[in-house]
């Protein structure tokens, strides 16, 4: 029996990105299944962006030393897990990431900035989790930075899924 692979799926529409998306703007959702049923949305978002990989730790390093030559946000990078509230509240951080809409079946972080703003979610699903973001850019700039991370956000997205199908 072969073991279940991540998959990139439409946004459902019981997620609360909806409400953000418009016209020009980038989605993206990928499928991660087998996600434990036993795990909230909560405990599944502070899995996926808490304490995140040395490899995506330092692409974000590099990232933070870039865009901060350009006034852009930065911000810390993966936290430890008992660096973590036990229970999340709106605007509180999961390493980079703001939180700012919290259910029982789904987290959002996100921020926005003068280029772009963007949104991620962890959305609980009957047989897995969904993770997807949303971005909406500004100008130029925002649709240049969006071109030039597409490839890590793509790349980290797949590895962040995975990691939450390891039980």
């Amino acid at each position: 029996m072969s073991k279940p692979r991540v998959s990139y799926v439409d946004l459902p529409v019981p997620s609360r990105l909806n409400e953000y998306v418009g016209e020009g703007d980038f989605i993206d959702c990928v499928f991660a299944p087998s996600v434990g049923a036993h795990m909230s949305a909560e405990q599944l978002a502070k899995q996926a962006f808490g304490q995140m990989p040395s490899w995506i730790t330092r692409l974000m390093q590099l990232r933070n030393a870039i865009v901060g030559l350009f006034g852009l946000k930065t911000g810390d990078v993966g936290v430890s897990p008992d660096q973590m509230p036990d229970s999340l509240k709106i605007d509180d951080k999961i390493g980079v990431f703001r939180v700012c809409y919290i259910s029982e079946d789904e987290v959002i972080l996100g921020d926005n900035d003068k280029h772009l703003d963007f949104r991620t979610s962890i959305l609980k699903s009957d047989n897995g989790c969904i993770l997807s973001t949303w971005v909406r850019t500004h100008n130029v700039f925002g649709k240049a930075y969006l071109a030039i991370i597409m490839p890590f956000h793509r790349l980290i997205t797949q590895h962040t899924a995975k990691r939450l199908m390891v039980e």
